[in-house]
């Protein structure tokens, strides 16, 4: 319970009102609440942190009677109603912009270093398609929240007010990309779009402003490769080469995905990133250092990644290097029994032509002008086959128990507070966070990549995600939470 000064005493007053209004199945409320809720607005209505005060006042109430009696439709809506009201206060209270270190000593310095800062948005804005194939989720939410007219206000209201310069998107159905484009018009974006392998209607989006970025380069990214046991899902990937405009001669890699959902599957999602890391490997690669070390363009990964930070594929991400022989065969988690079905040795087959050092074949002698040999539904079908002998030459790299890469990513994110509490982004049975967003601090070489990080938009704990309540709401367009970063690119040129 809050510690209510004598200040706050018409607080806990409400705040009881509201437990007793809660708990009840009448839509219109007492009078006692209207006018105590009135009297609160006016007095503390030049004092944002008092109504922030209420606000949680009203959440605490609803949650005290989060119980079997009140879980009628109506009290449900009641309660949604007060929670929405106050949803702004609420919102804006967890959701700030954090500065790094860097970042504190680059927004308190006048004379700034040559480059240019950019911010860059992530957000999985659920596909209307999905929405309603699979309402019996929402069935709690109020329907007025659902509709594709009032989510679409929504989501672009909040991009909006993040002014990005790039945006990841994921689960944006492909009849609704014209809409988001109109309402993102004064960005100034432009945008690469790659829908799902097969039937499905959604896929990714990046959205770029062509007064800072020129694309130069782009790959979409299928995770569904024929005859593939771990690969035969619709899954897609999407990946862009962008040069900034006053400065030609940089670039820098922005990667989005949206991995397989099916929690009981993470052995997919390990071979979706093995994918996604060996051709983001081919597309960043930027010449060889002296010693003969790939030398790299800065990488930013985001996306959907339908995992937790305690994973092992989060693991690989983020070590570079994961042990699987030896994981249970679908979760990939340590083994509780001796007769545990196992990965063993070989994870992806060796003619998919992709090494356990998440490398093209091609790659392993430095030849990365050769195209991927991957399938695509573009063509419907590989655009070269890989051959025995060339697999037979380097053993060494396939079948190893091992994966491995030398990106260098971190996230841009924490993902537990100073008191250990988890931040989360998505609700799935429970508040966890499943989006992120990656960059490589380093180059091959151990040095500091051009890339900093200057801050980011900070995600709620669980428990303030419990205060805030359901998402989508008449604030929230999506059931995820956006991720925003703010970056600043260091080059050898002034850059406007």
């Amino acid at each position: 319970m809050y510690k209510i000064s004598r200040e706050f005493t018409s607080l806990e007053s409400l705040r009881k009102l509201m437990i007793k209004y809660s708990s009840t199945s009448k839509l219109k409320k007492p009078e006692s609440i209207k006018n105590s809720k009135k009297s609160l607005k006016n007095k503390y209505k030049n004092k944002p942190n008092l109504q922030v005060s209420v606000a949680n006042v009203v959440m605490d109430a609803f949650n005290v009677n989060k119980t079997d009696k009140c879980k009628n439709s109506k009290s449900q809506e009641a309660r949604y109603s007060v929670l929405e009201r106050y949803f702004p206060a609420v919102y804006s209270k967890y959701r700030h912009w954090e500065p790094t270190v860097y970042g504190n000593n680059y927004y308190s310095t006048l004379q700034k270093e040559m480059g240019m800062d950019f911010t860059l948005v992530s957000y999985n804005i659920l596909a209307q398609d999905l929405l309603e194939n699979h309402s019996y989720i929402y069935k709690n939410h109020k329907n007025d929240a659902l509709n594709w007219s009032h989510r679409l206000s929504k989501l672009t209201d909040e991009l909006l007010l993040l002014k990005p310069h790039i945006i990841c998107l994921q689960e944006v159905q492909h009849d609704h990309l014209d809409d988001i484009k109109f309402n993102l018009k004064e960005l100034n974006l432009k945008c690469i779009y790659k829908k799902k392998t097969g039937i499905r209607t959604d896929g990714c989006a990046i959205f770029y402003n062509d007064s800072k970025f020129v694309l130069k380069d782009f790959k979409s990214v299928e995770f569904y490769q024929p005859n593939i046991e771990k690969l035969d899902r619709e899954n897609v990937g999407l990946i862009v080469r962008l040069s900034l405009k006053e400065n030609p001669e940089e670039y820098i890699i922005v990667a989005t995905t949206h991995l397989l959902y099916n929690p009981k599957r993470q052995d997919v999602r390990l071979a979706q990133i093995q994918v996604l890391l060996a051709e983001l490997d081919h597309l960043s690669f930027r010449g060889l250092y002296k010693d003969g070390i790939p030398e790299r363009f800065p990488i930013i990964l985001t996306g959907d990644f339908n995992l937790k930070p305690c994973s092992a594929p989060y693991k690989l991400l983020t070590r570079g290097e994961l042990e699987y022989s030896n994981l249970t065969r679908l979760t990939l988690e340590e083994p509780f029994s001796e007769d545990a079905n196992l990965v063993g040795k070989q994870f992806l087959p060796p003619h998919l032509g992709i090494t356990d050092n998440c490398q093209h074949i091609d790659v392993v002698g430095h030849s990365y002008t050769k195209p991927s040999r991957l399938y695509s539904s573009d063509n419907n079908e590989r655009s070269g086959k890989i051959s025995p002998d060339l697999v037979e030459s380097c053993p060494q790299l396939f079948s190893s128990g091992q994966l491995t890469h030398s990106l260098n990513l971190n996230s841009a994110y924490h993902h537990v507070n100073k008191t250990n509490e988890k931040y989360a982004s998505t609700y799935q049975d429970e508040w966890i966070t499943v989006d992120y967003i990656f960059y490589n601090k380093k180059l091959g070489t151990g040095t500091d990549s051009n890339l900093k990080l200057l801050s980011r938009y900070v995600l709620p704990t669980v428990s303030q995600c419990i205060q805030m309540g359901m998402i989508p709401n008449n604030r929230l367009g999506s059931d995820h939470l956006a991720l925003a970063v703010h970056f600043f690119f260091k080059t050898e040129k002034v850059t406007s």
